[in-house]
């Protein structure tokens, strides 16, 4: 993905990931607007910009996209990679937990894809959802995690044939090979047909 002068979202954007991410997006020649709930300590840029802010409800991504239309112009690339995991045992039923979890991990990235085709309309858009190895290894104590982070399993391939929009889904999924490495292959679904090009992100994109 070229992303020199393109304008884009990332979210869980203060640690991790998220905030390496935000670094090497910038270093290509992104806009970018970095989005997280907790204080953003990033090296000021003149092409970032900031927004503290819970996406866990649609009132707050509503600001989130109105925010980033009037800072960067426009939203090219909307990378959701916030979310949390908890580790619990499955006798301890607590639905304020569950619905949590739910809201950031799951329905938030949803309703922010489906907010990026809104706003593009027929203009060319990526959507960058960032998935979790934990999907697949079945660790004990992390079954709820798991399942949210699994929807990207059945969620996008469907997802891409249910409208005309011109946009690129990218399902990002990190698997960790040894303490200090993280890989992440992405798998993207042209918008017409469902043959899967298998891509690797660039090389400084592989560290841990």
């Amino acid at each position: 993905m070229i992303v020199s002068g393109k304008n884009i979202v990332v979210t869980g954007a203060a640690s991790g990931i998220g905030k390496h991410v935000v670094t090497l997006l910038l270093q290509q020649g992104a806009k970018v607007l970095a989005v997280d709930k907790a204080d953003l300590l990033l090296n000021t840029h003149p092409n970032l910009f900031i927004l503290q802010a819970d996406i866990s409800t649609s009132a707050a991504i509503d600001d989130l996209f109105t925010h980033a239309v009037d800072t960067l112009g426009g939203i090219d690339v909307f990378i959701a990679n916030a979310g949390f995991a908890y580790y619990e045992k499955l006798e301890q039923p607590d639905w304020q937990r569950m619905e949590a979890i739910y809201k950031v991990n799951v329905l938030s990235p949803i309703y922010s894809l489906k907010k990026l085709v809104q706003l593009n309309g027929d203009k060319p858009c990526s959507f960058v959802a960032v998935s979790s190895a934990m999907a697949y290894l079945g660790v004990p104590g992390y079954a709820q995690y798991a399942g949210t982070k699994g929807r990207y399993t059945v969620l996008w391939r469907p997802t891409v044939t249910s409208t005309t929009t011109a946009y690129t889904l990218w399902w990002c999924t990190p698997l960790p090979l040894k303490p200090t490495s993280l890989i992440r292959q992405v798998i993207t679904f042209p918008l017409h047909g469902l043959r899967k090009n298998h891509k690797r992100l660039p090389r400084q994109w592989l560290m841990g």
